[in-house]
Parts: structure tokens; C-alpha cells; sequence
């Protein structure tokens, strides 16, 4: 039997990675901070983001679609390969029973 074991691809590092790291805004946010200095990271994240906001939304609803299409893909990648190995295992058996077949024949 044919055992083929493969990870699929899915379940990649680089895809797993992608569905983590696409929130921007959570990315971007500044860490929580007591006292002045807080207040002016806070002040200027707001800044920032009243600015590159609209920008950020589409950016970030553009990686919404990427990552969805590349799973998407990415598992109909892996359901190709697993029918793919079910073909060829099928052939396999085939022609396992064919030559047994011809040996029976050539013998007797």
C-alpha cells in the first residue's frame, strides 16, 4: 500500500502566520501606558489613525480577502492530492490483481 505522508497544505507555517498577523489596527495599537508618555502615545496613535485610517480599512479588508483566498486554495490543493493518491492507489490495485491474474494464466 501506498503511504504517502504529507502535510497538508493548509496547515502551513507562512498560512497559520497570515490568519494571525492580518488585524492591523491590533497590530498597530499602541501597549497600554500609564502617565504622560502614555497618554502621548495614545494622542498620537489617534492622530495617526484619524489620518491613514480610511487607507488601513481598505489595506486591511484587502488581506481579509488574500488569507480567505489563499486557504481556500490551499485546501482545494489538499483535496486534489488526497483524490489524486486515491486514484493512483486504485491503478496500483489494478494492476497488482491484473499481473496476478497474467501469472495464473501463464501458469496453468
Amino acid at each position: 500500500m501506498m503511504n504517502v505522508q504529507r502535510t497538508p497544505v493548509h496547515v502551513n507555517s507562512d498560512l497559520n502566520w497570515m490568519h494571525h498577523n492580518w488585524e492591523l489596527r491590533e497590530l498597530l495599537a499602541p501597549q497600554r501606558r500609564r502617565g504622560v508618555r502614555g497618554a502621548a502615545y495614545w494622542v498620537a496613535y489617534r492622530m495617526v489613525m484619524a489620518v491613514l485610517g480610511p487607507y488601513l480599512d481598505k489595506l486591511q479588508e484587502y488581506l481579509g480577502v488574500n488569507v480567505r483566498a489563499v486557504d481556500a486554495v490551499s485546501r482545494r490543493v489538499d483535496e486534489d492530492r488526497a483524490a489524486e493518491l486515491s486514484v493512483i492507489e486504485a491503478v496500483r490495485s489494478d494492476v497488482i490483481d491484473f499481473a496476478f491474474h497474467v501469472d495464473e494464466r501463464a501458469n496453468g
